[in-house]
This record gives C-alpha cells, sequence and structure tokens, in this order.
C-alpha cells in the first residue's frame, strides 16, 4: 500500500474544496501541480472521477519521475523530500477530504442521511469486523439498519466484495425482494424479518432510505399490544359488562397509557376491545405483575379477523405480542368507538 492509499484510506473527497485548493478540472480528473521546497522537484496529485488519489515528484531538470522518497533508505536528500510530500498530503487530507466510516461512497450518503434524518451516528462494536456499523433506534435501543463489507459470494453478488446494508422488512415481503436485483437473504441476521440490500449504486439512495424509515418505524419503542383471551378459560365480554376495568398479566415493556388490544379466540378469532393501560405492577407476594386495563371500544367480530391480522404479520397471538406498526397504522386510520356494551 503505498503512501497515499494509507493517508487516506477511510476518507472521502469534498470535490466542491478542491477548485479552491488550487486543482484543475480536466475531462476525467482534478489535477493539481506546485513547485517543491527543494529546487528542482515539483509534487503533482492527480483525482479520478471515483475519489482515487494517485500522486508523484517530478525532477523538472530531467522531465523524469522521481521515485527514491519512497524507499525505506533514501538516504538525507530523499528523507527531506518524503518529510515535505508527506506534510503536503496531510494539508490536502484535512482541506478537501472528511473523515468516512465505510468503503463505498453509497454507504457514507447513506450514513450522512441517516444522521440527518435521525441524528444517529453508528456504533462499531466488534474488532473483528471494524467496518461494521450498527444503527440503533434512540427510544428503544434496537437495530434498525448494519452497514458490513462482506465478500460478495456471501450475498450472491458476482462482486469480490461489497457493502451492504441490513434493514428491517415485514416476514411476507422478505421472501419476495429475494428476487429482485440489488437484493438478496439477509447476511447473518434473521431471514424472515431482515433484508440485505447491496450498496452498490444498484438501487438509488432514496430506493434505500425509504427500506432505512421503515425499518426504524419498526424498531420504536412499542406501546401498542394485542393480550390473547380464550373464551373458554374467561369471558371478558361478560366481565366488561360487570366493569369497566380489569387486571391483567402485564408484559415486561408494558407502561401505563400504552395501548392494548384483545384478541378473543374462538369462535369469534378477531380483536374484539381496545383498551388503555391506567395502572401497572400490580403485584401480590408470589404472583407475577399485573396490570389494570380500561376498556375503551368494542369492535365487531368481522372488522378485525385473524384471517385480516396474518395480512400484516401477526400469524399466531398465543401470548402477549407487540402490534406490527403496519397494522398499527391501519386500525388508527379504520377505527370506530363503540359504546360500552350493556
Amino acid at each position: 500500500m503505498n503512501d497515499e492509499m494509507k493517508l487516506f484510506q477511510g476518507y472521502q473527497v469534498q470535490w466542491d474544496a478542491l477548485r479552491s485548493y488550487g486543482f484543475v478540472q480536466t475531462q476525467d480528473a482534478y489535477v493539481y501541480r506546485r513547485d517543491m521546497q527543494t529546487q528542482g522537484m515539483r509534487m503533482e496529485w492527480t483525482i479520478t472521477l471515483d475519489g482515487a488519489l494517485s500522486g508523484r515528484v517530478i525532477d523538472t531538470a530531467f522531465m523524469e519521475e522521481y521515485i527514491n522518497f519512497r524507499m525505506e533508505h533514501c538516504g538525507t536528500y530523499g528523507a527531506g523530500i518524503r518529510e515535505e510530500y508527506l506534510a503536503a498530503l496531510l494539508a490536502l487530507r484535512d482541506a478537501c477530504f472528511i473523515k468516512t466510516s465505510f468503503r463505498s461512497a453509497q454507504a457514507n450518503r447513506l450514513e450522512q442521511r441517516i444522521a440527518a434524518l435521525y441524528h444517529d451516528a453508528p456504533a462499531f462494536l466488534w474488532d473483528s469486523t471494524p467496518d461494521a456499523g450498527v444503527f440503533r433506534h434512540r427510544g428503544s435501543e434496537k437495530w434498525y439498519a448494519i452497514i458490513m463489507h462482506v465478500a460478495g459470494s456471501k450475498v450472491q453478488s458476482t462482486a469480490a466484495s461489497l457493502d451492504i446494508i441490513n434493514v428491517k422488512v415485514n416476514e411476507h415481503e422478505s421472501s419476495t425482494l429475494w428476487q429482485e436485483k440489488g437484493f438478496a437473504p439477509a447476511y447473518h441476521m434473521n431471514k424472515k424479518h431482515w433484508i440485505t440490500i447491496y450498496l452498490d449504486d444498484t438501487l438509488s439512495d432514496d430506493q434505500i432510505m425509504r427500506y432505512v424509515e421503515a425499518s426504524y418505524r419498526a424498531s420504536k419503542q412499542r406501546n401498542e399490544w394485542i393480550l390473547p383471551a380464550n373464551p373458554k378459560v374467561f369471558d371478558v365480554i361478560a366481565a366488561f359488562q360487570e366493569s369497566d376495568t380489569l387486571t391483567w398479566k402485564q408484559g415486561s415493556q408494558m407502561q401505563v397509557g400504552h395501548r392494548v388490544y384483545i384478541y378473543y379466540g374462538a369462535p369469534y378469532s378477531a380483536l374484539l376491545f381496545q383498551c388503555r393501560i391506567v395502572e401497572t405492577d400490580i403485584q401480590a407476594e408470589g404472583e407475577p405483575r399485573r396490570m389494570r386495563i380500561q376498556y375503551v371500544a368494542r369492535f365487531e367480530p368481522e372488522r378485525y379477523p385473524f384471517a385480516l391480522l396474518k395480512q400484516y404479520g401477526v400469524n399466531s397471538v398465543r401470548s402477549i405480542r407487540s402490534m406490527p406498526e403496519s397494522l398499527c397504522l391501519f386500525i388508527h386510520e379504520n377505527e370506530t368507538k363503540v359504546s360500552r356494551p350493556k
């Protein structure tokens, strides 16, 4: 690895800064030339349109490239030229480049857009994979995106290696996306709930950000829940006729003010009630924590049947579970409060 690659690895050129620094734009590159303090020597830099920097020192007396300064043992004269050249490279880096986290331009652009939208920066958690950056939701601390550099063979790509981003998707969407260009089954993640997207400009930044935003929404702290009720064990309909509040087993993340929906089993097999949590952490010695829920509305069984819930990723309701974001939005748009049953 030459000096330019070592000093500029992990940095991205800022094109607007090159002209003011003294670069001249040609058809396929930006070029910079200046005389060095060492008499008869001139340094030249070329930055191609893909951001690659190369440099050389020219002996103007012979109009030949001087390469001795790059050797380990280059003598006093060569060492002086090397010192000046490296100092100039560092000055260029400070003036015209910014530090980046990832290898590909698209990955770094997405990092900037995520920072602007959510004020989140990637966390680099593993020494073994120092270029794998995790984005966490500030509210829930859950991951919603991971950018990594992997071998192409790991993600069904013909590239030798590439940057990828993993994001959360609806499990019914993931297997469909596998068939589309620019996508692959999630690398190192649950393939039902995550998808891998190539960061090689197959998809535009805008397209990828739509998946990032959906993943972010899916990762936020839940405040809407589904509670299962078995009519053979507990008659919720009759209980709400007696009182507008009930006590119920409490989930670990459930808080006062959260919205809950009671899923009533056969013969209804549908969401029947909307309630809100009004008290938590009710606990008798030796008993699990319970909460108090208050009646808000009742729905007709045909409004939110199990067949509809499955379309939004609810394949079973055997225990307390969070509401998928897409189902929350659907119900919010369609719910109609019904007066308490008499």
